[in-house]
């Protein structure tokens, strides 16, 4: 797998966008039917979120892309169990065939959804934050090979070499910005679903006290 790192990361994003799945493409799981067990499952999906971010926090502060990969293969599967059994839930309730199960199903569709979309979003913000580390690093690196150019030249000096350094040091700080507008744009994305779902799980607590 080594051997085909650069690939590695489009590859998991493809993987962790289809964890959530809609309902009729799960597996078999034991059927379950209180719909407290949707917020149950939702607390296993912010856990498992909370873990994603720390994995990438550890990965741009300088630690190993083997143990951000391999953090990700076990969030992958805490997202694609969550995923399954909130679909045995819906599934369940579509099989009482009343209004409230109906009503409560619609919700938990919708919920999918946006867990879905947040998890692809999630991922790509991964990716360009790694991108940005990178940048920031190579603006720090240039800085300082700069700032080292002109203690040892002599006085008065000028050369292509600087103009040259200066260039590539406004190019990086150019890309530093887009990078940083664009992961600020995917953050606040997130946050807007985060704020969606939240509503959605009000309106799943409000169908718990219904009788389905």
């Amino acid at each position: 797998v080594t051997s085909h790192r650069p690939r590695l990361l489009t590859t998991n994003l493809l993987r962790y966008c289809v964890c959530v799945t809609m309902p009729g493409d799960e597996a078999s799981v034991p059927e379950l039917s209180h719909n407290l067990q949707i917020l149950k499952i939702q607390e296993e999906r912010v856990s498992a979120y909370e873990d994603f971010e720390a994995a990438i926090r550890a990965l741009i502060a300088g630690g190993a892309e083997e143990d951000y990969e391999k953090a990700c293969a076990g969030i992958t599967q805490r997202f694609k169990s969550a995923s399954e059994h909130v679909n045995s839930v819906d599934a369940a309730l579509l099989a009482k065939d009343t209004a409230a199960a109906k009503g409560l199903s619609s919700w938990i569709r919708k919920l999918q959804s946006c867990e879905k979309d947040k998890l692809f979003l999630t991922v790509a913000s991964h990716i360009e934050r790694k991108r940005l580390a990178k940048i920031r690093i190579a603006v720090e690196a240039s800085a300082k090979r700069m700032a080292e150019h002109k203690e040892h030249a002599p006085e008065g000096a000028s050369c292509a070499c600087v103009k040259k350094q200066e260039a590539d040091k406004e190019l990086d700080e150019l890309a530093l910005e887009v990078h940083g507008d664009q992961v600020d744009a995917m953050n606040k994305d997130i946050n807007g679903f985060v704020e969606k779902i939240n509503e959605i799980l009000d309106e799943i607590r409000y169908w718990e006290s219904e009788d389905e």
